[in-house]
């Protein structure tokens, strides 16, 4: 567990300090970028086992970071957690056809962004199980699961959304039990 480096590229200072404070309460190391070039770069020097990736930054976007990071022969194994305030169905698309690991939208809910943290470095580890759909969490299927929106973000959100739910996929999760 922990002890793992986090790379933030964030340029909002306020949204940083969260995701920097959140992350090494819970024991992760952090280092951080203000833009995309510079959140590139330190890829390539700190090998972080995670990059979380605010999408809106000011010279190259994260998806185009995010590119440049998965061209590199030693950051491409680095998995991307995209970040961005954007609920456009288009824009959801382009962050999975860009091929991030995972998503998750601002504001960010803390416990489902540890979750999701987790679950992408033990899945990078093979360590993780395999992500729950979201109508298998609305039935109460599969409850031993470790359940996040990893790789599947958007049936996840669209199900939550359809059915009108406002809490977490984690609280539900616990409330179906």
């Amino acid at each position: 567990m922990a002890n793992e480096l986090i790379l933030i590229v964030e340029d909002d200072d306020k949204s940083r300090k969260l995701v920097r404070d959140l992350l090494a309460f819970n024991g992760y190391e952090t280092v951080e970028a203000v833009n995309g070039l510079d959140g590139v770069r330190l890829a390539r020097e700190r090998l972080p086992a995670l990059v979380r990736m605010d999408i809106q930054l000011p010279d190259i976007s994260g998806i185009e970071a995010r590119e440049r990071i998965g061209a590199e022969e030693a950051t491409r194994h680095i998995p991307v957690i995209a970040v961005t305030a954007s609920v456009m169905p288009e824009d959801r698309q382009r962050v999975v056809d860009a091929g991030f690991d995972g998503y998750q939208r601002k504001p960010i809910s803390m416990k489902e962004f540890l979750a999701v943290v987790r679950q992408v470095i033990d899945q990078r580890a093979g360590k993780a199980i395999q992500p729950v759909f979201g109508d298998e969490i609305e039935q109460g299927r599969d409850r031993d699961h470790v359940v996040c929106a990893v790789k599947y973000p958007f049936k996840i959100a669209t199900q939550i959304e359809r059915n009108g739910i406002q809490r977490d996929i984690a609280g539900r999760l616990s409330a179906a039990r």
